[in-house]
């Protein structure tokens, strides 16, 4: 890294820091980019050449926050650990980090939902680089030990990493076979926001992780006795 891109990664980590701190203590609509600039004692100028706008600087830091699971599901492939354990981990990661950071993960899940209520592009979504095509299985699995194609398709793209893993898990004949990857995907991730959403609004007695964790399993295991 030369020493003008070390200066402009010191700088972006200032402003998301401070944007973080913010947020956390203010919520994301009391929050200006006036305040982010003065908080990261930096002008106003230099926050907009490294972010555009507040949205992308929510984006920014969603994506920070979604790295160390990413790393963490590289690591666990490159020991061949099975594809639903490494997606149960991610799903726990998570929520432990939700409970963390309950106020950021509130300005997060408002932006969330908001994109989604009025059918907007959620902008962490298109921040992938390359779109994939899982609606059926493909010959060969991105998470297969290669590390770069697995960066490309899991960075910052939460709902793309799903996919992948539950598509390798198929593969492992783990998963069901009659059901498309985009489908389980989208009941694990709706089970994951709505018990994220009822624990951050004060409606669940029991921790996030332990929710998340009964809520796989119901998932996975079925409703039948």
């Amino acid at each position: 890294m030369s020493r003008r891109e070390e200066k402009k990664d010191i700088t972006q980590k200032q402003i998301l820091a401070a944007a973080a701190n913010l947020f956390a203590e203010r919520g994301y609509d009391h929050t200006s980019i006036d305040d982010i600039a003065a908080k990261a004692n930096i002008a106003k100028g230099t926050l907009y050449y490294h972010f555009d706008s507040k949205e992308s600087v929510v984006v920014a830091l969603r994506e920070d926050s979604f790295s160390e699971a990413l790393e963490n599901a590289l690591r666990s492939l490159n020991k061949g650990e099975k594809p639903i354990t490494i997606l149960e981990n991610i799903l726990l990661e998570r929520a432990a980090w939700t409970e963390k950071n309950p106020e950021l993960t509130k300005v997060f899940f408002e932006q969330r939902m908001h994109k989604w209520v009025f059918r907007e592009n959620d902008p962490l979504v298109l921040a992938s680089a390359n779109k994939l095509n899982v609606e059926s299985p493909p010959k060969h699995s991105h998470l297969n030990g290669k590390e770069k194609e697995v960066r490309t398709t899991g960075a910052g793209n939460f709902p793309e990493l799903v996919k992948e893993l539950i598509l390798a898990a198929q593969r492992n004949k783990e998963l069901r076979q009659d059901l498309h990857a985009t489908e389980m995907a989208q009941m694990i991730i709706a089970v994951f926001v709505h018990a994220q959403g009822s624990w951050l609004g004060g409606y669940s007695s029991t921790s996030l992780v332990d929710k998340v964790h009964r809520w796989f399993h119901a998932v996975l295991d079925g409703l039948y006795t």
